[in-house]
């Protein structure tokens, strides 16, 4: 009997198909073999169950397919990759890739792209896959990142009380997975740069820092500092933790470059003063509308953090009309 290699697919594939509204996207482990004369075929060596999508509807079926292009454009070009299999149930489909062996599956997975910080939970392709850094380098045909390991079951639960935000609770794992904390070289040979989540943990516990004030989209980057400190044995080093709202756009996304020109330099060029800015910034802290600071240390008597609003900020049109009125 033929012993099924399983990986789960490229996160890239998945974190597309997750766009389509209604569907239920989930990647799917074999726990059979099948023989050369099963329905995987004779010359199956090894095969990867890719995902199973159950859909609200024949359009979202539609769109599936269509997000599925690119997954199919790298199997496509995979060494090793013999041809794929489409099994409908009822609203449901499941995708499986055949392989002439493991090592050819492998290094599909190792090498192809993964999912950073801030995409779509990592759902561990190549966790416990290599033995070595070397064994990765070599089947995978690049140079690797370094990810770090989320405990599952209790270990990987976190809980905090965030100063602001109040008390908040992750299962790390299943909410964001392993995540990168050595970004790959960026040529054979060359130092492997350390990713944020490690590098801030380290600076701030080497700097005493005892208060991290930040923006809340940050928040889900606490659970995994948190667990870092406690692998590096630094628990009795974790900071106390305030997440403020966000500025955003009248859409509701973080203000940027696709809500105009809304940079500092942009008013101070059109001679906007200093103060307007400052007594916008008082208004949205909560502070009274009657002041005329002339600098921020006129502000610091008056801030007081229990005053911020709980939900996102937001620049409108009339907050850059009344900017561009104190002209």
């Amino acid at each position: 009997m033929t012993e099924l290699l399983t990986l789960p697919p490229p996160p890239e594939a998945i974190g597309a198909m997750l766009q389509i509204p209604r569907t239920q996207i989930t990647p799917t482990i074999l726990a059979t073999q099948q023989g050369p004369d099963g329905h995987l075929g004779p010359e199956a060596a090894g095969a990867i169950l890719m995902l199973q999508a159950t859909f609200a509807d024949a359009e979202g079926a539609q769109k599936f397919w269509a997000a599925a292009v690119p997954l199919m454009e790298l199997l496509a070009a995979a060494p090793g990759f013999i041809r794929r299999f489409s099994f409908p149930d009822g609203p449901s489909i499941t995708l499986i890739a055949l392989w002439r062996d493991a090592e050819a599956a492998k290094a599909f997975a190792a090498s192809a792209p993964h999912a950073e910080d801030g995409a779509a939970v990592y759902p561990g392709t190549c966790r416990g896959r290599f033995s070595s850094i070397d064994e990765a380098r070599r089947l995978s045909g690049r140079e690797p990142a370094l990810r770090f390991a989320v405990p599952h079951g209790d270990a990987g639960v976190v809980e905090f009380d965030d100063a602001f935000a109040g008390p908040r609770r992750f299962d790390v794992a299943r909410d964001l997975g392993d995540f990168v904390i050595a970004k790959a070289p960026e040529r054979p040979g060359a130092a492997r740069t350390p990713a944020y989540q490690l590098a801030v943990v380290v600076d701030d516990a080497e700097m005493g820092v005892t208060e991290v004030v930040r923006g809340d989209d940050l928040l889900d980057s606490t659970p995994r500092q948190i667990l870092l400190y406690r692998a590096l044995g630094l628990a009795d080093r974790v900071p106390r933790y305030h997440h403020l709202p966000l500025v955003t756009g009248a859409d509701g996304r973080r203000l940027a470059k696709r809500h105009g020109d809304t940079r500092l330099s942009h008013y101070r060029d059109r001679g906007v003063p200093p103060g307007r800015v400052l007594a916008l910034l008082a208004r949205w802290c909560g502070m009274s509308g009657d002041l005329r600071p002339s600098t921020a240390a006129d502000l610091v008597p008056h801030f007081d953090i229990d005053r911020l609003p709980r939900g996102p900020i937001v620049f409108g049109p009339e907050d850059d009309d009344w900017l561009r009125a104190g002209r």
